[in-house]
């Protein structure tokens, strides 16, 4: 009805010397995902869940929650940077380090950034190509690497529940100071629906 709300959001924040809930993303994330019931779309520029004992622990749990939900039949679609996103933000520096080394007349330093950029971004693009391809064993589940970098770390639940923060799908967000809005609002969903198609068609399937 017109008089109802028309959505709500909340911001959780987190962080091990600024909370007593130093997890409190992670259990939030944990908790839609075991009440997702139909479709999952996921922006994260990293994935990395099987790294380390503390990892296993807490970030991957949201990974293998929503593989457990795919395997129940539940449509998860992660989108993530592939070997054409690079080095990201990183890799941006080191190229216009390198273009400043140019103008100044420096080419042989100039192609000392450049080589590095190449040889860590293929590093990164190979590693996060391979992590991508292990979801796609599990049905229900499509892997697409974004043709660019991919920045966002985004998350929609049932085309209901949407996020949006900082938090990573990494070995550090569990631990690391970081915050996410999660709000429940019909046109702020359909909003980020038009984004993560845009995504999937700018993006390259993992197969």
């Amino acid at each position: 009805p017109s008089h109802d709300s028309s959505g709500v959001c909340r911001v959780l924040v987190q962080g091990t010397k600024t909370t007593e809930t130093p997890m409190i993303i992670t259990n939030a994330y944990i908790e839609m995902i075991n009440n997702t019931k139909y479709s999952m779309i996921v922006n994260t520029p990293t994935l990395r869940y099987n790294e380390n004992k503390a990892n296993r622990q807490y970030n991957s749990r949201i990974v293998k929650g929503m593989l457990n939900a795919a395997q129940n039949g539940v449509k998860l679609d992660m989108i993530s940077n592939g070997p054409d996103g690079g080095w990201g933000e990183a890799g941006h520096q080191l190229r216009t380090i390198a273009k400043k080394m140019r103008r100044q007349g420096k080419p042989g330093v100039a192609k000392i950034f450049e080589g590095l950029d190449k040889i860590v971004a293929n590093f990164i693009g190979r590693t996060q190509r391979n992590n991508l391809a292990k979801l796609i064993n599990v049905p229900n589940v499509d892997s697409w690497m974004y043709f660019n970098h991919l920045h966002s770390k985004q998350m929609m639940f049932d085309h209901i529940v949407t996020s949006t923060g900082s938090f990573n799908l990494d070995i550090h967000s569990y631990k690391n100071h970081e915050s996410t809005m999660i709000c429940i609002d019909k046109k702020l969903a359909d909003e980020s629906l038009k984004g993560f198609i845009s995504d999937i068609v700018n993006s390259v399937p993992v197969l």
